[in-house]
Formats: structure tokens, sequence, C-alpha cells
């Protein structure tokens, strides 16, 4: 995690979660889905204990320190998740999560990535109770938390 301490899902089972897959460096869907996320989760009558895990698609540049401090932009709250890609690559398998660098220019620093922009609902049981887009508006999504938790 953005702390560098492992981290699994059965850590904060029992509070729902919105896990999104995503980089710092994005300049569309990432910021524009945890700025929705922020909103949401702060909704009245959405669970106070909802937490949001950000999952990196480019594990190279998204250090724990980088992550940390791009998801306390969005909420202090948020998690951001990183590691080796023999770590997160079984991670994208089981959520069916592409991701795949493209290349902006010659340097690798400036790679770009596809990826999936869904939004998964984890319930208070650890079971995926549904799901949700990147450009979900956050009052759509304040009631997908409140009705998937």
């Amino acid at each position: 995690d953005q702390n560098g301490q492992r981290f699994t899902l059965s850590k904060i089972q029992g509070h729902p979660i919105a896990l999104f897959f995503g980089f710092t460096h994005c300049p569309d869907e990432c910021p524009t889905t945890l700025a929705h996320l922020a909103h949401a989760v702060h909704a009245p009558g959405v669970p106070h204990d909802t937490r949001v895990a950000f999952i990196t698609v480019d594990p190279d540049r998204d250090s724990p320190a980088t992550l940390k401090r791009y998801v306390r932009l969005f909420d202090p709250q948020f998690i951001g998740l990183t590691g080796g890609l023999s770590q997160l690559n079984p991670v994208y398998d089981a959520y069916h999560t592409a991701r795949r660098a493209v290349p902006v220019n010659q340097k690798h620093s400036d790679d770009s990535f596809e990826h999936g922009t869904t939004v998964f609902y984890v319930g208070r049981d650890g079971m995926i109770r549904g799901l949700g887009q990147w450009d979900d508006a956050p009052d759509q999504i304040a009631r997908d938390f409140k009705s998937f938790q």
C-alpha cells in the first residue's frame, strides 16, 4: 500500500470498498473517477466506513510514496496500492482488468496506459456486489455505495 505495507482485501473486510485501477500520470479517467469517488463517500447516507482503493497499472512509476501523495489529493482515507508485476498481474487477471503501455515518445517515463475503467464495489462480506464506470456521477456512485454495502 501507500505506506509500504503488504495489503490484502481481508485487511479491510467488513468495510464496503470501491476498487479502481489506474495510474497517477493519467490525464483523464483516473482523476475524474477519484474526484467523483471522493465526493460520493461523503454523501449523506453513505456508510462512514466506506473505503476506496486505487490500484496502479503503472507500478514502475507509481511507488508507494507517489501513490500516497496522489490519493491524498482526493481523500486522505483513500488507499493507494502498488507492487511488482508478479504481485499485480494476478490481481489484474482476477478483476479482468487490461493494462497496456502506450509509448508517448522514446522515454519510458512518458508512457501512458490503456486500462480498464470499471469501478468494482465490494461488499462488507468481501464479495463483488456491483460495477460502476469511471464517468458515473457522484450521486450515482453514492447510490451504489448505499446499495452495494
